[in-house]
């Protein structure tokens, strides 16, 4: 079971995050704007039962991205050179591959910077040669909602979402799942 949740800032919420990951039973927790920093240690708002994967932002506040993956599971980080508030792991669960990524997007970002986003799947043809794909992240587009909404309607950085869309679940014929904001959407 997956849960992913832009939380809007965790450091005021670890001990509550904490107390409710152990009554539930996630296998994979997503979770974007963590606003974590160096101060903050996994052990407080994960227990030991999860792998956590984290990239915080270092100068700034806000922003940043958690994976959490069962430790039932092997799972491994993929290791990639962007400034982007993105992670990548790819684990096997149920006997399945998966590809799974966090990402934050600031508001406003600019066209450049998705395609940086979308470029990096790219580089990532062996592991997406036999995985599913599952993406939670803020995207910051605000015009983008509905599982009917149509990309190529919207402006180029919704066209480029749709073509990335496209892409890698038509052409790959590999499962792309995105969730955005609070919304799962299934491909």
């Amino acid at each position: 079971m997956m849960y992913f949740q832009n939380v809007r800032g965790l450091r005021t919420k670890t001990n509550l995050f904490y107390s409710n990951l152990l009554n539930s039973n996630y296998d994979v927790i997503l979770l974007v704007e963590t606003w974590l920093d160096q101060s903050i240690f996994d052990g407080e708002i994960f227990d030991n039962r999860f792998c956590v994967y984290r990239r915080d932002r270092v100068s700034q506040r806000g922003g940043g991205v958690l994976i959490g993956i069962n430790k039932k599971f092997k799972s491994n980080l993929i290791r990639t050179h962007t400034s982007i508030e993105a992670l990548f792991v790819k684990c096997r669960i149920f006997g399945k591959q998966y590809l799974i990524s966090a990402v934050y997007f600031k508001p406003g970002s600019d066209h450049s910077t998705y395609n940086e986003y979308f470029s990096i799947f790219e580089d990532f043809n062996a592991y997406l040669a036999d995985s599913n794909v599952i993406i939670g992240g803020d995207f910051n587009l605000p015009a983008v909602y509905g599982s009917n909404y149509d990309f190529m309607s919207g402006n180029i950085i919704c066209q480029s979402l749709g073509e990335f869309i496209n892409l890698y679940e038509k052409k790959r014929e590999i499962m792309l799942s995105m969730l955005m904001g609070e919304l799962l959407i299934l491909f």
